[in-house]
């Protein structure tokens, strides 16, 4: 298997402050880790950093033991990622921003749609695949950008509070479509603030003041 994502004393700094604090974090292929904490803890900002979008200040992050680089396109296509705000295309259908993902790799036309509607269908939402995001709940943007994130089959998957806006059902949903893709082999990441989310994962790091607390 491929996607062993590792981070080594990786420090973090923001507008003077020092959000990751010599943080050490090893996720390997088809496994689920949560990273758990309060808000402001530094796991958005993690998040961020092992999927290539920051640099770190210090301190290294490896995809299958080769130097993450930021803004690499080979190695940002194998990442699939859920960030807050979900960074959804307002003026397109779910659908359509859900086949933006396929296109960047290569898959266009009845096969990017098809594929784009197995992936909302998985996600519970296929009513809503010809309807313009900006119409839509946040619950179901949510699950528009998860559609996004996980149907590419990535070999990283990145969720940051994917179950924020979600009820019971539609969160239990989630995690078994995040199950199913660490099943297929991928390193998947949870960022949450909810012990009932963490308790899905295999393990859960807990965060405190960008350090890892007990």
């Amino acid at each position: 298997m491929t996607g062993r994502l590792v981070a080594d004393a990786v420090a973090y700094r923001r507008g003077g402050r020092t959000v990751l604090d010599g943080l050490s974090v090893s996720v390997a292929p088809g496994e689920m880790l949560a990273v758990v904490g309060p808000s402001g803890s530094g796991k958005s900002s993690l998040l961020a950093v092992l999927g290539g979008l920051e640099p770190p200040d210090s301190g290294t992050v490896l995809l299958d033991g080769a130097p993450l680089r930021a803004g690499d396109p080979a190695q940002r296509r194998r990442f699939g990622l859920v960030l807050q705000g979900y960074g959804l295309l307002t003026l397109l259908t779910a659908a359509e921003n859900v086949e933006i993902a396929l296109q960047a790799r290569g898959v266009f036309g009845q096969e990017a749609r098809l594929l784009a509607g197995d992936a909302l269908a998985e996600l519970g939402i296929a009513e809503v695949g010809g309807k313009l995001v900006e119409k839509l709940s946040g619950g179901q943007q949510q699950r528009v950008a998860i559609a996004r994130a996980l149907v590419t089959s990535p070999d990283v998957v990145l969720a940051d509070e994917p179950t924020a806006e979600l009820d019971h059902g539609a969160q239990d949903v989630v995690i078994e479509a995040l199950h199913e893709a660490a099943e297929r082999g991928a390193a998947v990441v949870v960022a949450t603030h909810d012990p009932a989310v963490a308790a899905e994962c295999d393990r859960a790091l807990r965060f405190h003041e960008g350090r890892l607390a007990g």
